[in-house]
């Protein structure tokens, strides 16, 4: 997997791709403007030094949000007529002629393969033996048929570059499914590893791409190209693995963007992954980028309740949440919190939010249905115009991670308090953070002042991101 950054005659801009100009720069420009290391020696002894937290034991409900997801694609079964063994049986034959092989009276040859008989192995092919079958395929004026079905595979040019393509129309100029042409695609844990470079690198923002690129060509300008960072390319063997990853990057990336720096970028990206449970991947990519999470001032419960709130109108008393949203006007911002969990969210209307016997894709109603989970309540925040709700909720994705990454105290408890287990109270708990993505769009260069505004008031605690000291 790659991490790639954009310079052009703009402002630099990020999305997991560059200018092909910045491969001729020895270093990408950014960097962080120095800052004075936080005085830990006035933080309590617990949060002396804290940094981000690796969290040995994880349950289900605390994974990252899934940018990929490779279960239903191994799980399709191709039942159309031009499934992946026929296309590859056409494509091989070209350059190897079928074998004749015995022949065993079994119903399941896999499963009862006789003593003595080693089943047969098939090679990738070479890359000699890849150049001619591509070689015949292009001499070819109507393709080459695929057996058993009504699709030819054509050589063709798509979006700028020449592929080998599937399709049942062999005059078409534009049309056709591309097919993966690696040298070892017959191997599927390689195959998979590496396509996953492919389909992570677009990440389900690639229209963001195409719209900046077009933002060059309206005005006439030569549109941006991109390459690969040297050294950031990354396979993984799982998807699990794969998705940390990427949400680690594009998480640390959306940092880069709330510090002060030697220089600017447009990121690119707009759903971003939060990296819960990924702690040591938040770490790894601080690392590359010289960066520190951690903590730089502690105020105690009783100094925090005259800070200002810094997004919209605080709950007064016990106000429910539907008596503060306004028709049009006014939503509110809430936490669903338990010992386990919090979540941070918004309301149009104040009712019928995260029922079990609603929206089952809810991340709410998910956790609600998972063995083991707690029950949960949904503790209002505050409200605000409409056209702020998504802005400061954003914000609030922010400062759950923060909390989740720190290992802090659950804040949020009821009034009177919910049930803890024999021993404890709710605030000895560490919640993690169960919003799973947030959007980039929402945030700026305000945005690290009023995210810290709300750590302080609500966890005590100011937020030190910056270079390591």
């Amino acid at each position: 997997m790659s991490s790639n950054k954009v310079t052009s005659p703009s402002p630099v801009t990020e999305t997991d791709k560059v200018s092909s100009s910045s491969a001729k720069k020895a270093k990408y420009s950014w960097e962080m403007i120095p800052q004075e290391p936080p005085k830990i020696d006035d933080l309590p002894p617990q949060y002396k030094g804290r940094t981000i937290v690796v969290r040995e034991v994880r349950k289900e409900w605390s994974s990252v949000g899934k940018v990929m997801n490779m279960n239903k694609r191994d799980k399709h079964e191709d039942k159309s007529d031009s499934g992946v063994g026929k296309i590859r049986d056409t494509f091989y034959a070209l350059v190897r002629p079928k074998e004749e092989g015995d022949e065993f009276d079994s119903p399941d040859f896999a499963k009862c393969t006789p003593e003595g008989y080693a089943e047969k192995v098939l090679e990738p092919l070479s890359k000699n033996e890849k150049e001619e079958a591509i070689r015949q395929i292009k001499a070819s004026k109507d393709g080459i048929k695929v057996d058993d079905t009504n699709k030819h595979l054509v050589w063709r040019k798509i979006a700028a570059y020449e592929r080998l393509v599937l399709d049942d129309h062999t005059n078409d100029s534009t049309g056709g499914r591309v097919i993966c042409m690696f040298d070892d695609a017959e191997w599927k844990a390689k195959r998979a590893s590496m396509a996953m470079n492919n389909i992570i690198t677009a990440g389900g923002d690639l229209q963001f791409w195409n719209s900046y690129v077009k933002e060059f060509t309206d005005a006439k300008l030569p549109p941006p190209t991109c390459t690969e960072i040297l050294g950031q390319r990354r396979y993984f063997s799982t998807e699990e693995e794969a998705n940390k990853v990427y949400a680690a990057r594009q998480f640390v990336t959306l940092l880069r963007k709330l510090v002060p720096a030697t220089s600017t970028f447009r990121y690119l990206n707009k759903n971003v992954a939060l990296p819960n449970g990924a702690e040591k991947e938040v770490l790894e990519e601080m690392k590359n980028w010289g960066m520190q999470l951690g903590i730089s001032k502690y105020l105690g419960r009783e100094f925090r309740a005259t800070l200002p709130y810094p997004f919209g109108k605080e709950r007064e008393g016990k106000d429910v949440i539907s008596s503060m949203v306004v028709t049009k006007e006014r939503g509110a911002l809430y936490v669903v919190s338990n010992p386990h969990i919090n979540y941070f969210g918004k309301t149009l209307i104040g009712k019928k939010l995260h029922l079990a016997t609603g929206d089952q894709n809810d991340t709410v109603t998910k956790y609600s249905l998972m063995e083991h989970h707690l029950p949960w309540e949904l503790i209002p925040l505050s409200s605000c115009p409409v056209d702020d709700l998504e802005t400061n909720e954003a914000h609030l994705h922010i400062a759950n991670s923060f909390a989740d990454l720190l290992h802090l105290h659950q804040q949020f408890v009821s009034d009177p308090p919910y049930t803890s287990p024999a021993g404890s109270t709710p605030y000895d708990a560490y919640p993690i953070c169960l919003n799973k993505f947030t959007n980039a769009k929402f945030l700026d260069d305000t945005s690290f002042t009023k995210i810290n505004q709300f750590m302080l008031k609500c966890y005590g605690v100011e937020i030190y991101i910056g270079p390591t000291y």
